[in-house]
């Protein structure tokens, strides 16, 4: 990777020099092409940008970027971590360039052809991001303008990526489908450039003639993709194919002219508004320079006591929160009186800091009676006396499960459900909290009610038996005031201001209806749709209702006679929906046969966008697809308007809800159970496998950073559906594709922390798949190290080695081509597949802590993974951080200080501060300095900032977090600090025991810190029984038994149970000469021999004394300490044969 310069400057010419160049022209190349040839017209040799443009006359420096294309794609990826890696190097080679003239403040004007383009938003994101560093950021304010020529913002045709003669068609097909239209990596890439574009000139240029391939003929860049409807750019089509479009050969070419001319203005404009950037940026920075400084000198006046924090519970801020799905209906009547019993039985607001146990208002009654729409009401009417207000789906255990999560993420205070209860029972502000639809019988809701805080709680329920959840009494909500339900019809069929409500005759036939519908709000406002959407007159409505109603009676499995009497009020319009031929109405029903088995609630949009060219690839029909979804062409403005048509259809009719600025339907719960139940059972068969399909497309296999937050709003629906699948399927998966849908269910589980819940579904798909396509398919491989990866974070070590064990071994026989057998030695291939399962195998070796065969893998892995991808790719630096870490827990200090130094460099270049992998190494590179007991402060100061990003990143309650703030607990007792250590270990073992459980390994972490903290502190009680308590849980035989045995012997010999001391000492010379459990030459069992020297030489029993100094002469009794080193417990191992597995 290079900066080239076309318009060098010679003795003979009169270019401009670099100090006299007014602008930079930055030129970046595609995939096809390289650097000079993209530019040059193949028969007369002509470099455009420099034999045709004046830059002379200009005063332009014409420089193009050199990147190897090859490299890119042959290794498969089609993630944005692929592309970073280029940008930031085109960044950082630009920069450095411009430096050496001086030119750092010289407008930029970018031309990318192409993938080119693509790379040039990438880089200018990256350079915006780093804002702190005046070298990358200089790129982005000197930026005027780019010319996009051809680039696929919205992708590239299938037809030419994936034709035989294509000369890129032959990489890995993941690298070729990341540059399909609308694929998550282009979306990755337009939804980070959108937020900085505006700053920018842009002209987009797309081709009017099409590429030949063999013996197609096609587009490369159709120009809806080349050339989007954005509203801040120029637009431009050039009579030329994709690859002749930036190749003019003289002046009088299509479409030379208007490059030429957009360059001429673009320099002219550019100069005067670059030096007011440059003038804004410099002040800016010496604002913010300034402002850090007065911030740090008042730091300590801002922090506040723990009394203080504690007051305040939920924080500082003022700030009403109403987190709400959404609003009450326009149509909403009545319910006065019981409106006055809810504020009665919850009783006034309590302003003041008082810890009280909530009150819990139970709201119950039929499906369709209006309580939720009642709790809404309420909830609105009542949020200016509430400090925050929060909405929790209930109708499944997985659904509050998320529902709490996500309440945690968002107010940083972890990502699971205890998290979420505990903030609120310590939170002194008034809070309201709705459990939503808890209608399941053997669901125990009360164990997610907050112990305590300032709150009450509402909850709905079809369950009478819920009554008893209540503390302040349980409403019962069943048929609405005859007056107000005459009312609500009319007001839902006639919205209109004219007083129809009032009309004799309309009440005596509205009268009718609301008696037979049982004055059900539901039903009620649904028959009101009905007659305002003129499918039936209010004179009529009655009598084709008791039609439907004796159909429906007749044909489908309806629950009594208020249900069926409720279901027919949807059956009668959506029967008049399906009658209708046209587009937008049989999209609608096909749309409704969908969201039957999604979750009800928040059914975003994006899942058909996602979905919209993924799906006729995965068949060779479409006939088991909505025909919305077999449209051909993009997801463009016709795409949009025809689905929000079909959604338009069911709102008008009142069978869903639809929010156009969240972009989400909902369905009521009655209203969904109608849907699923109104289908015989092979069409809910055929209509639930096609909503898998779309929803696992919905799954970007990458799961790239920018998709996170959507595919965490596909858990409620991930969960709805494998809820009907199980009930329908005898086994799941039962096909290969749906192993491949279960898969990415299993990948976003994964993903937000639900480890048990992928575990179980990758172990499924690991059984079909060995059965089916055998253990050697790269399919049952690339599951199994998922299902390894899962169990790693479940802390099932001895699977995890088991399993990337076989991995290895199967990717030892599998080799890419016969040239990898033939490279010498053929037993130590490397290959990138065998040195990636060698660097997964390392990193799961190193918590067992098996250290040697961590580093001898780990060793193995970096050295392949530099020569095959070089040490500046991410995977790379993987590996160089696993080994890093297992360098440091086996002492050898300097050589993971180096690797963890040259890591962080990259990562922070690459990802920035606060990216996960960046705080990781971080975090490790503070402890490498701990270890070696020097800069001690330094240390201390690394850890504690990764502990506050982590908090602010993760939440206070994230293990990693915790992880954290027992590495900073380390260091402080380091650094003589044991107190505060102890202070920080303490407030997190009720958040541990909460989140990870009392046998998690980071409760013993945590514990076997906190017991050295309190022997720092000589607390010998508090630590004897914490030590007693670790020996109990770490099998005899790993070596963090002989150290916390050992701590144990020094607590008991400052306590002066020297009896005690000495039996447990000599178990300890025991396991260490005869069983082996460590070196008998080890630092660790000299540490043994000295203890019972000292036990001896307290009791003067010179004998002993003496046979102990003449067995091992090295050793001396040691002085009274306060302290001991119990290394970190990184791995309990539930069977001491784990560790002869690789012996």
């Amino acid at each position: 990777m290079s900066i080239l310069e076309l318009t060098e400057s010679s003795s003979h010419d009169s270019e401009p020099s670099h100090a006299q160049a007014t602008v930079d022209i930055v030129a970046v190349h595609g995939l096809h092409e390289q650097a000079r040839e993209t530019w040059t017209d193949p028969a007369s040799g002509t470099l455009w940008l420099r034999d045709l443009f004046p830059h002379r006359a200009q005063n332009a420096r014409i420089l193009a970027y050199d990147y190897p294309v090859q490299s890119l794609i042959s290794s498969g990826e089609g993630s944005a971590s692929q592309l970073l890696p280029l940008a930031t190097s085109l960044v950082a080679e630009l920069a450095a360039y411009r430096w050496h003239d001086n030119g750092m403040e010289r407008p930029l004007i970018f031309i990318g052809h192409g993938f080119g383009g693509l790379l040039i938003k990438k880089a200018l994101v990256h350079a915006s991001a780093h804002r702190s560093k005046e070298m990358e950021s200089s790129i982005y304010t000197s930026t005027f303008a780019i010319l996009f020529m051809g680039t696929p913002h919205r992708g590239m045709e299938k037809s030419f990526l994936f034709a035989p003669n294509n000369l890129i068609s032959t990489v890995n097909r993941r690298f070729l489908n990341s540059l399909l239209r609308d694929s998550p990596f282009l979306t990755e890439v337009t939804d980070q450039f959108a937020p900085v574009m505006k700053r920018f000139t842009i002209f987009n240029f797309w081709e009017e003639i099409m590429t030949t391939v063999g013996n197609i003929r096609t587009f490369v860049v159709h120009e809806d993709s080349a050339a989007p409807a954005w509203d801040i750019d120029e637009r431009c089509g050039i009579q030329a194919t994709h690859s002749g479009m930036v190749k003019f050969k003289s002046k009088h070419d299509s479409g030379y002219r208007v490059v030429h001319a957009a360059l001429i203005r673009y320099q002219r404009d550019a100069l005067s508004l670059i030096q007011s950037r440059w003038r804004d940026e410099l002040s800016q920075r010496s604002a913010e320079r300034e402002q850090q400084a007065t911030e740090l000198r008042m730091q300590n006046q801002r922090q506040s006591s723990p009394a203080q924090k504690l007051a305040m519970g939920c924080g500082a801020t003022e700030r009403r929160e109403y987190v709400v799905p959404h609003a009450s209906t326009n149509f909403f009547i009545g319910r006065h009186v019981h409106a006055k019993e809810a504020r009665e039985a919850l009783g006034p607001v309590e302003e003041g800091p008082a810890w009280r146990k909530p009150k819990v208002l139970v709201v119950c009654g039929l499906g369709g009676a209006g309580k939720t729409q009642f709790v809404l009401r309420y909830a609105e009417e009542a949020r200016s006396v509430y400090w925050g207000v929060f909405w929790i789906d209930a109708s499944s255990i997985e659904a509050l499960d998320s529902g709490l999560a996500s309440l945690a993420m968002m107010y940083g205070k972890g990502s699971t459900p205890p998290s979420a209860v505990h903030w609120l029972s310590t939170c002194l502000k008034p809070w309201l909290l709705v459990f939503d639809n808890a209608d399941e019988l053997d669901m125990d809701i009360s164990r997610y009610f907050p112990p305590g805080g300032n709150g009450h709680i509402m909850v709905t329920t079809r369950n009478p038996g819920a009554n008893v959840y209540a503390t302040v009494g349980c409403m019962r909500l069943s048929g609405m005031d005859p007056e107000e339900a005459i009312t609500l019809l009319l007001r839902a069929a006639y919205p209109e201001p004219e007083p129809q409500t009032l009309d004799p005759t309309r009440r005596g036939l509205a009268q009718a209806i609301a008696q037979r519908l049982g004055y059900l709000a539901i039903a009620l406002a649904q028959a009101g749709a009905t007659i305002r959407n003129k499918i039936y007159t209010l004179e009529v409505y009655l009598h084709h209702y008791l039609g439907h109603r004796k159909l429906i009676t007749s044909r489908h499995n309806t629950s009594g006679t208020v249900h069926a009497d409720t279901i027919t009020t949807w059956e009668i319009p959506f029967q008049k929906i399906a009658a209708r031929q046209s587009t937008e109405y049989q999209d609608a029903v096909e749309l409704v046969h969908i969201f039957a088995f999604l979750h009800f609630e928040s059914i975003p949009e994006k899942i058909f966008r996602r979905s919209w060219h993924d799906l006729p690839s995965v068949s060779s029909t479409k006939m088991s697809y909505p025909r919305l979804l077999q449209m051909d062409g993009p997801w463009d403005e016709e795409a949009q308007a025809r689905f929000r048509r079909a959604i338009r259809i069911l709102y008008d009719h009142s069978i869903i809800d639809h929010d156009p600025d969240s972009e989400t339907c909902s369905l009521h719960p009655v209203v969904h159970q109608w849907a699923q139940e109104r289908m015989a059972e092979t069409d809910q068969m055929k209509w639930l496998t096609c909503t898998s399909a779309i929803l696992s497309h919905c799954v970007s296999p990458h799961l790239e950073a920018s998709g996170q937050q959507f595919r965490r709003s596909l858990l409620p629906h991930i969960d709805a559906c494998l809820r009907e699948l199980r009930f329908h399927c005898q086994t799941l998966p039962d096909t290969l594709s749906r192993a491949a849908e279960v898969e990415r269910f299993a990948s976003v589980y994964a993903e937000n922390g639900r480890w048990k819940h992928a575990r179980a579904l990758q172990q499924s798909v690991l059984d079909l798949r060995r059965k089916r396509l055998g253990r050697w398919h790269e399919e049952t491989l690339r599951i199994q190290q998922s299902l390894a990866h899962t169990d790693w974070n479940l802390f099932e070590v001895e699977s995890a080695i088991s399993i990337q064990r076989a991995v290895l071994i199967t990717r030892w026989w599998l080799r890419p081509s016969l040239k990898h057998w033939l490279l010498w030695p053929p037993w130590k291939p490397t290959h990138i597949e065998y040195c990636l399962a060698l660097d997964d195998l390392t990193l799961t070796l190193w918590l067992a802590g098996l250290r040697e065969l961590s580093k001898r893998t780990g060793e193995r892995a970096v050295r392949g993974l530099i020569k095959i991808l070089g040490p500046d790719d991410p995977r790379t630096l993987n590996a160089m951080f696993n080994l890093a870490r297992t360098y440091l827990h086996m002492g050898q200090h300097q050589i993971s200080h180096k690797l963890l130094v040259r890591v962080l460099v990259k990562r922070k270049k690459l990802f920035g501060m606060n990216h996960p992998d960046t705080l990781m190494t971080r975090n490790e590179l503070g402890m490498n300095i701990c270890a070696q007991k020097m800069r001690l402060a330094v240390a201390e100061r690394l850890v504690a900032n990764v502990v506050e990003s982590r908090k602010q990143i993760l939440g206070e309650e994230h293990a990693y977090t915790l992880w954290s703030i027992n590495d900073l607990a380390k260091v402080l007792c380091e650094r003589q600090k044991a107190t505060q250590a102890v202070d920080n270990l303490e407030a997190i073992i009720p958040v541990v025991v909460r989140t990870l459980g009392e046998k998690h390994v980071g409760m013993t972490m945590t514990k076997s810190n906190l017991a050295r903290a309190y022997v720092l502190c000589e607390r010998w009680a508090e630590a004897e029984t914490l030590l007693t308590g670790l020996v109990d849980v770490i099998p005899p035989r790993h070596p963090d038994s002989i150290h916390n045995r050992s701590g144990l012997v020094h607590v008991k010999i400052r306590m002066g149970k020297l009896a005690e001391a000495e039996r447990d000492c000599l178990a300890l010379v025991d396991d260490v000469e005869c069983k082996k459990i460590i070196d008998p030459d080890s630092p660790r069992a000299g540490i043994i021999y000295e203890q019972l020297l000292e036990i001896y030489q307290l009791q003067d029993r010179g004998a002993e004394l003496e046979a102990v100094r003449k067995k091992v002469p090295s050793i001396q009794p040691p002085a009274a300490k306060k302290r001991f080193d119990m290394l970190p417990v990184h791995r309990l191992l539930r069977r001491e044969s784990e560790l002869e597995l690789f012996e």
